[in-house]
């Protein structure tokens, strides 16, 4: 942590304890996540075939059990 230019967390609660913890590193809120009073409705399109899906990396919190349980059986993907 000390060789970090900036800490980022994603909630003031969190930028506090992070103060606290790391008084010396630059630190602040980065807030993200989508406006769902933005949201319009589109369509529904069909999906070309074969479904090609990429997951490109591989850190730890990927979930690569629920992408295989979600198109695992599908024969065209």
């Amino acid at each position: 942590m000390a060789n970090a230019t900036l800490l980022t967390m994603h909630s003031d609660e969190g930028l506090k304890v992070a103060r606290v913890l790391f008084p010396h590193q630059r630190a602040m809120t980065m807030l993200y996540g989508i406006r769902a009073d933005q949201l319009t409705h589109r369509e529904q399109r069909v999906a070309p075939r074969p479904i090609r899906i990429v997951s490109a990396g591989h850190d730890r919190h990927r979930d690569w059990a629920t992408l295989l349980a979600a198109v695992g059986n599908l024969s065209d993907a």
